[in-house]
């Protein structure tokens, strides 16, 4: 049974190219044997149906009819039409699809029209290269529109759970203010600080979440400006680290006063710390050392222990990526920390980056102006 239906009307039709009429007459052959193929090198597509795995194409088909006609006015398939970056949207919305897999499917379609085509037709290396042109330009516009849906998707999950999740948080949070502040058994166990304690770190995760996938999408974060010491933040995120006896932390570097966000540069060098504990040596210390230069500021955290490979160490910035190396070990996380840092310190108008190799261990960078204010509205690109 026939999978098309006709866009084109038969006198629509006649008028088209010798190439143009044989593909529309084939249509329904390369469809068929597209979907064969699609459900036999594409894991997505093997249990999707029919009216789904097919969506688009026969009208894309027609397009490219077409564009094979000389003066219409569609030099290829995409052209003068948003088809392809509907078939995108869909995949990305209908489908278990990923972007290689998307591209696939349009180098599978390009193959079979060459392969049925092959014995009806002699197409003319310029009829070839306006078929090249289509499906290339089709996994252009189709991948863009992809990557905005999922990033959408991502985006309204995102903010509808950190919404439903903080609101129970809350209730937590006033509920175990209401225990009583000494401990509760011989033992000097607080219950009631213990609870504030998961509350406050699980609201600080959501509110990463979010701040990760504003960065993601190129925004900047938005900062209160103060004048402040940089030693005394860093003092303030040490502390948090104070009851954690696996790590010992030396700070060296006196106090630099400047205009920054006290609180935002606190999160990102808590990040860094956090980092260090999670992934470094603690058998030897981790070393933060402040210096200033030239009007700028520079703090740069160090930990002993397994380097980050050197294909990787652009990757890490990236929300919602780790290393390879800590993906397969027991170390869990989210991937934000990183990232998180990196657009703090450019919302400050300066940057970070990791120096790591074995020997050496790993120092992550932090260097930025010491007035951040004039740079607010520079651009961003992550």
């Amino acid at each position: 049974m026939p999978i098309s239906t006709d866009r084109l009307s038969d006198s629509e039709i006649s008028k088209l190219s010798p190439a143009g009429q044989t593909l529309i007459k084939l249509r329904d052959r390369i469809e068929k044997k597209w979907a064969e193929k699609a459900r036999q090198e594409l894991k997505s597509a093997a249990d999707l149906d029919t009216p789904i795995l097919i969506e688009t194409f026969p009208g894309y088909l027609e397009n490219i009819a077409e564009s094979l006609t000389p003066n219409y006015p569609r030099s290829n398939a995409s052209e003068l039409t948003t088809i392809a970056q509907e078939h995108g949207g869909e995949r990305a919305r209908l489908s278990s699809f990923d972007l290689d897999q998307l591209i696939t499917e349009y180098h599978l379609l390009r193959d079979t029209i060459f392969e049925v085509m092959e014995g009806e037709i002699n197409l003319s290396a310029e009829e070839k290269a306006i078929i090249e042109s289509s499906i290339n330009m089709g996994i252009r516009e189709a991948v863009t529109a992809f990557a905005l849906v999922q990033n959408n998707i991502r985006e309204q999950f995102i903010a509808t759970l950190s919404h439903d999740m903080r609101q129970p948080l809350n209730t937590i949070s006033m509920a175990a203010q209401m225990l009583p502040e000494e401990p509760v058994d011989d033992d000097g166990f607080d219950a009631r600080t213990m609870i504030l304690n998961a509350v406050r770190k699980a609201d600080a995760l959501i509110q990463n979440l979010l701040d990760a996938t504003l960065i993601k999408t190129g925004q900047r974060l938005q900062l209160e400006f103060s004048e402040c010491d940089m030693r005394q933040i860093i003092d303030e995120s040490v502390k948090e680290h104070a009851l954690d006896q696996k790590a010992r932390i030396e700070v060296h570097g006196e106090s630099v006063i400047g205009q920054w966000s006290p609180r935002e540069l606190e999160r990102a060098i808590d990040n860094l710390i956090t980092n260090a504990i999670k992934y470094g040596d603690l058998s030897q210390p981790i070393r933060i050392n402040l210096t200033e230069y030239s009007g700028r500021v520079m703090v740069s955290v160090h930990n002993e222990g397994k380097p980050i490979p050197a294909d990787e160490q652009e990757t890490i910035f990236q929300a919602f990526r780790r290393s390879q190396a800590v993906q397969k070990g027991d170390k869990k996380g989210w991937g934000l920390g990183l990232p998180l840092v990196r657009g703090i310190v450019e919302a400050h108008a300066g940057s970070v980056h990791v120096d790591s190799s074995e020997g050496r261990g790993t120092t992550f960078i932090i260097d930025m102006p010491k007035d951040a204010r004039p740079y607010q509205n520079a651009p961003v690109l992550h």
